[in-house]
């Protein structure tokens, strides 16, 4: 490698082009549903903010923003993998519909997608099936019973 193409790596490495069309993926393995909201509705935000970030904040960019920060909270969204990820994906859906990111008719098409995941992973074997994480036991000097859900 010649010295001229080891500065421009150099160069390159240190000062990356900047992107904003990064979308925000799923969350790696969200904690229930209420952690899985939260991933999601901080995306609707963080994408509406950079969005009118970047207008004059009329009422017309308010639109545009939503629009945007609807396919961020979309893209937010657990993966259908296993129960839990399902039933996650089921509450963003609802709450998606809810406020107004997703549409009723791209809404009952996720919700569908849902169902037969929900399905699938049913028919499946046992041993087939993604096993659920294991229960966190109670800590701070609660005393509870082994099989009490918290």
């Amino acid at each position: 490698m010649s010295k001229l193409d080891a500065v421009a790596v150099l160069k390159a490495i240190s000062s990356p082009n900047a992107s904003s069309n990064l979308q925000p993926g799923p969350p790696p393995r969200a904690r229930g549903a209420k952690a899985a909201l939260r991933h999601c509705n901080a995306a609707w935000q963080r994408a509406f903010d950079a969005y009118l970030e970047k207008t004059k904040r009329s009422p017309t960019d308010k639109i545009f923003a939503a629009d945007k920060a609807g396919s961020a909270y979309r893209n937010a969204m657990p993966l259908l993998a296993g129960i839990e990820g399902a039933r996650d994906f089921i509450a963003c859906t609802a709450h998606g519909i809810l406020i107004g990111s997703i549409s009723s008719q791209i809404g009952s098409q996720l919700l569908y997608a849902a169902q037969l995941a929900l399905a699938v992973h049913q028919c499946q074997p046992d041993s087939a099936r993604v096993p659920l994480p294991p229960q966190i036991p109670p800590t701070g000097g609660l005393h509870s019973h082994p099989n009490q859900i918290i």
